[in-house]
């Protein structure tokens, strides 16, 4: 099978040969280095498969469990520029797009849900890759794939964990690495659909109070070193696209308030 030439088939409407051989071959083929397949074909047939009703039931079932598996979302986790980091990547889109299409369409069980939220925050916190856009391979774009997957559990009723999802938030804004790809905003999408979907005000000024602590002592820790700077910078980024966020959204005025004063407080007006 020529799995290019089969998705691009597929992607204009022509019918499939053989579902089996082409959820293998995309499954197979999933951490590509070829930002053409592994984007614009594979990430957008998994898409059309799902949304468009291709799969049945049982078929995303077992989608979700070859996705969760060690060898696709956990695949060398823990290594540092090196082109696993696709691999894992782009599972986590595929995890992203199942529990959004699970939102609407109940198809998993709680036990399912609640294994791939663990797995979700496993990996946030233990993702060690930050690179955004690589040059002649695409997105790899860890970071901001397993936002995705967090920003749809925020939103699925069967998910409740807020706290371990927050603290899996803040793991890669104390990394020390100086984003560059809008991280620091996809980071801030998950805290707004907690906001939405679960009333989690509380919870989320709570967290807020800790991170802008922990950046304080950071800097008074480690006065006048770059890292110290570095996990301000980012910071303070994320707490923007935050503000931003809700004041778009006309969301909670309360936290829009404790953002803009300390941000305030650290301007250099």
């Amino acid at each position: 099978m020529n799995l290019m030439k089969e998705l691009e088939g597929f992607l204009q409407k022509e019918p499939i040969h053989n579902l089996s051989d082409l959820l293998t071959g995309m499954a197979e083929n999933i951490g590509s280095t070829d930002p053409y397949l592994r984007d614009q074909l594979i990430y957008r047939s998994y898409y059309h498969l799902i949304f468009d009703g291709h799969l049945k039931e049982q078929e995303l079932h077992q989608l979700m469990k070859t996705m969760l598996e060690e060898d696709f979302f956990h695949h060398r986790l823990g290594e540092q520029n090196t082109d696993s980091v696709f691999r894992r990547s782009f599972s986590a889109l595929v995890i992203a797009l199942l529990i959004e299409y699970d939102f609407i369409h109940h198809v998993f069980e709680q036990g399912e849900i609640e294994n791939a939220a663990d797995q979700a925050i496993h990996y946030m916190m233990n993702e060690q890759d930050y690179r955004g856009y690589v040059d002649d391979k695409g997105w790899a774009h860890a970071v901001a794939h397993c936002a995705d997957v967090l920003d749809a559990m925020a939103k699925h009723p069967m998910f409740t964990n807020i706290e371990r999802l927050l603290t899996a938030i803040e793991v890669p804004l104390f990394s020390r690495h100086a984003f560059t790809d809008d991280e620091e905003e996809r980071l801030a999408i998950p805290v707004l659909s907690l906001l939405m979907y679960k009333q989690a005000e509380v919870e989320i000024s709570s967290w807020l109070s800790r991170l802008i602590d922990r950046t304080e002592r950071h800097l008074q820790e480690q006065r006048g070193a770059i890292e110290s700077y570095r996990v301000q910078y980012t910071i303070k980024n994320f707490l923007k696209a935050l503000y931003f966020s809700l004041k778009f959204k006309d969301q909670s005025p309360v936290l829009q308030n404790e953002i803009n004063k300390q941000l305030m407080k650290w301007s250099h007006f």
